[in-house]
C-alpha cells in the first residue's frame, strides 16, 4: 500500500574523540547499553550525516571500505529514493545497517538522522 509519510528515527551521536588509532568506529551503535545493536530501526529513505567536530571524517557503510568524507561542520545528505530510478522502485538503505567513521580524534560530535517510512 502507497503511504505519503515519512517517521524520524532516533537520532545517534558519537563523540568524536572516540575516533583515532585509524580504526572504524561505529556511529549509530546503542549507546545506552554499549552494544552494537544499529539505530537503523527500519530500511531508511534518507540519512543525514553531520560532522560537528573539528576533524574530518571517512564513512562507511561495512566497515572495511570508505566510502564518503564529510568535512568539519559539513553534512553528508543521503536520499535514497532519489535514486530508485529507472526502476521507480523503493531505494532504502535496509534497517540494522551499520554506519561508522574514522579520522583523528576530535572534539564534537557526530550525529547521523534519519527518516523511513512505516510497514
Amino acid at each position: 500500500m502507497s503511504k505519503n509519510f515519512v517517521k524520524a528515527m532516533p537520532m545517534a551521536i558519537l563523540d568524536s574523540a572516540t575516533l583515532g588509532g585509524g580504526v572504524y568506529v561505529p556511529i549509530n551503535h546503542d549507546v545506552l547499553t554499549g552494544n552494537l545493536r544499529p539505530t537503523l530501526i527500519a530500511p531508511c529513505v534518507f540519512i543525514r550525516i553531520i560532522n560537528d567536530s573539528n576533524m574530518d571524517i571517512v564513512i562507511s557503510f561495512d566497515g572495511v571500505n570508505m566510502h564518503d568524507y564529510v568535512g568539519v561542520g559539513t553534512a553528508l545528505t543521503l536520499s535514497f529514493q532519489n535514486n530508485s530510478s529507472p526502476t521507480n522502485w523503493v531505494a532504502c538503505l535496509p534497517n540494522n545497517s551499520m554506519i561508522w567513521a574514522i579520522g583523528a580524534a576530535g572534539v564534537g560530535n557526530i550525529l547521523v538522522g534519519g527518516y523511513y517510512q512505516e510497514n
